[in-house]
């Protein structure tokens, strides 16, 4: 870990397609930063799953988003992207706080407040003028370095080309990235990029409705932010849930077969000095 704080968001995708994978909690935003990758998505999912067990389904309050988000920011010492969700009712007081616990980007959304996850069925949108109201408030509330990540939701209620619009509307009000949320065809997704007059996020997901496609891929699309969502979830979760199926069958530490990281190993990873 350096002493020195990260670089912006904006300063990174100025240099090209920048890859981060979302982080249910702060260790895995720290491995997520061990492994390379450049910034770090904390992401309503990961964060409603870990911190109160429930999916993403608007029970996330401000006060548990802005705790989580600055203990990931002082542990994976990258740029964290924060999800505000739909602002937690005053987008502009959410943004502040996100800001101030040193949030690198925020993305509000157009979902209703009683919103669900990107990926599943049964999603509604508010009135565009509502969105862009979400997003002039973000907009006035952010500082400077503070990268502003608009996401439309519309593309399954009411179709690419409404999604599409929304996304030229959010990007012509001031939004710096612009996240029309699951496509569900490599066509599609190619649409996305030249119809936005900004940066275009794409997010994947194992099992999700937007096709598997690699970074590289995107990015040749014309994705310069690219989020790989709830591997790390999905990960954690299959290991513990073999683990501990194998444990209560056994009794045994030893009959344990998941990949173990060793004791020391998780000493370092936390920061236990020897005699810490």
């Amino acid at each position: 870990m350096t002493d020195r704080p990260p670089r912006t968001l904006a300063a990174l995708l100025s240099e090209g397609t920048v890859v981060a994978p979302t982080a249910y909690d702060m260790l895995a935003a720290r491995i997520i930063a061990e492994a390379g990758f450049p910034a770090v998505f904390c992401s309503g999912y990961g964060q409603a799953a870990s911190a109160l067990g429930r999916p993403d389904d608007g029970s996330l309050t401000l006060d548990v988003v802005v705790e989580r988000a600055a203990a990931m920011v002082a542990t994976a010492g990258v740029p964290v992207i924060v999800d505000a969700d739909t602002g937690f009712d005053d987008p502009a007081e959410t943004t502040r706080r996100l800001a101030g616990a040193g949030a690198a980007a925020v993305m509000i959304e157009d979902q209703v407040p009683d919103k669900r996850c990107g990926h599943v069925a049964g999603k509604r949108v508010v009135d565009a003028r509502e969105m862009l109201e979400r997003l002039a408030a973000v907009l006035d509330a952010r500082p400077a370095h503070l990268t502003v990540i608009a996401r439309t939701d519309a593309l399954g209620p009411l179709g690419p080309d409404e999604a599409l619009r929304r996304g030229r509307l959010y990007a012509e009000a001031g939004a710096d990235v612009v996240f029309v949320e699951a496509p569900e065809s490599r066509e599609q997704l190619r649409a996305i990029p030249p119809a936005l007059p900004c940066p275009a996020m794409a997010n994947v997901l194992p099992g999700g409705r937007t096709p598997e496609l690699s970074a590289d891929e995107l990015a040749a699309l014309g994705f310069r932010l690219v989020v790989f969502g709830l591997v790390d979830l999905m990960l954690a979760t299959a290991a513990l849930r073999a683990g501990f199926a194998e444990l209560a069958a056994t009794g045994r530490v030893d009959a344990v077969t998941p990949p173990l990281l060793a004791f020391d190993q998780l000493n370092r990873l936390t920061g236990l000095t020897p005699g810490g």
